[in-house]
């Protein structure tokens, strides 16, 4: 095959293929929360719908991926905390966009363009939500 040909054939072979972070990493994602208080309980959001609690007994959460923010609504002892939780593009996103901007399209349909923190520590007495350095909380 000649080398003019090789380009476009690449391009349209990058856009028949799954997008990267949907085909690496899945749609879904597992969250595990801890707690500085006994007895903190946690509703996750996500644009108005619950998705589900945690607890010190039920620690994992398991969402889809989505670009919307996670809220928690935690309480525990008469105190309680709420807060927003972005997500950030995944890291395959990113490389997908390099190799390809319809994998980036195929990402972002699916959810799996977006991944929320692994860990979450929620601190109702200092009213605190802790995430991993990338993420933020609002």
């Amino acid at each position: 095959m000649q080398t003019r040909y090789l380009l476009p054939v690449a391009v349209l072979l990058a856009g028949l293929c799954g997008g990267f972070a949907t085909a690496t990493k899945g749609t879904d994602q597992e969250i595990a929360f801890s707690f500085r208080q006994a007895g903190t309980t946690c509703t996750v959001s996500r644009d108005n719908a619950v998705l589900g609690r945690v607890s010190a007994a039920h620690r994992k959460l398991k969402l889809k991926k989505n670009a919307s923010a996670l809220v928690l609504d935690c309480a525990a002892g008469g105190r309680r905390l709420q807060a927003k939780l972005p997500p950030v593009l995944s890291k395959e996103t990113m490389a997908g966009a390099i190799i390809s901007l319809s994998l980036v399209a195929i990402d972002m349909i699916s959810g799996a363009a977006w991944v929320y923190p692994e860990k979450v520590t929620v601190d109702l007495a200092a009213k605190k939500v802790t995430v991993p350095e990338g993420w933020r909380v609002e």
